[in-house]
């Protein structure tokens, strides 16, 4: 018997990624903070693939609390956690929406991983996993017109190389992966996007809309390529998806700087 909780799991990838690890017979704690559409598809994977299969937390990942109690609720229920998928996250550059962004992206990310080692890291007693953190492709270019959603993104990707090295393995026997999606359709995370710009000047969101975001890709392909590196990923890998060509790992070139001791 496989555990394995994912954050932002009531919509959009976070759902899909549900539904497929129920499918192969994981068990899921569905962790979010839209408590309907969470039981909605936990009631639906329990009558599915049988009761038990699935429990729902309600959490905010920016509430360490919250987040802590969705942990404990799922090892209760099952007595182990093998995998985190940190899926949730928050677009919101505007002045009154950023600081929330940093919240869910950042804090929550770090604050999850560091509940899994807790958790599940041997040096805590447990028996080592994976924690699959979500990051973006926006973490890689300049993006003027999203500068601090991508900002967050980068940190995710920053931290979680740095959880994947075999220094850290060698102490909690977690591997660290990261995805990087391109844009996703079906998603949240574009809605009201008009509202969401750190300024809201026609010209300055203009390439936004001209950009490749138009073109998005399925929360299912997402959700498949997440799957695939689970399944494959090294510690430390980080993962991109976009259309549907599949997950392929990225090589980040390594640049010489004096080791840190």
């Amino acid at each position: 018997m496989k555990v394995a909780i994912v954050t932002g799991g009531s919509s959009g990838i976070g759902n899909h990624l549900c539904q497929r690890l129920a499918a192969q017979n994981y068990k899921v704690a569905i962790l979010d903070v839209e408590e309907k559409d969470g039981l909605d598809l936990c009631n639906n994977l329990n009558q599915t693939y049988g009761s038990g299969s699935c429990i729902f937390c309600k959490c905010d990942v920016s509430d360490e609390t919250s987040f802590k109690k969705s942990f404990e609720m799922t090892i209760k229920e099952w007595g182990k956690i093998d995998i985190l998928v940190n899926n949730a996250g928050l677009w919101d550059d505007s002045p009154e929406g950023w600081r929330k962004s940093i919240d869910v992206n950042v804090k929550g990310i770090i604050s999850g991983s560091l509940l899994a080692i807790q958790y599940m890291g041997m040096n805590h007693g447990g028996n080592g996993g994976i924690v699959l953190n979500v990051a973006s492709i926006v973490a890689f270019p300049v993006c003027p017109v999203l500068p601090i959603y991508s900002s967050t993104k980068a940190a995710i990707l920053k931290f979680t190389r740095d959880m994947g090295t075999e220094h850290q393995y060698q102490l909690h026997g977690i591997k660290f992966i990261t995805m990087c999606p391109h844009a996703t359709g079906g998603s949240k995370l574009f809605r009201n996007s008009e509202k969401k710009f750190i300024f809201n000047d026609e010209n300055f969101v203009k390439p936004f809309y001209a950009g490749k975001f138009g073109v998005l890709q399925s929360v299912d392909n997402v959700a498949q390529g997440i799957m695939e590196s689970l399944h494959k990923g090294e510690n430390g890998s980080v993962w991109m998806i976009e259309d549907e060509k599949g997950a392929r790992k990225i090589e980040i070139p390594e640049i010489k700087v004096k080791e840190f001791v």
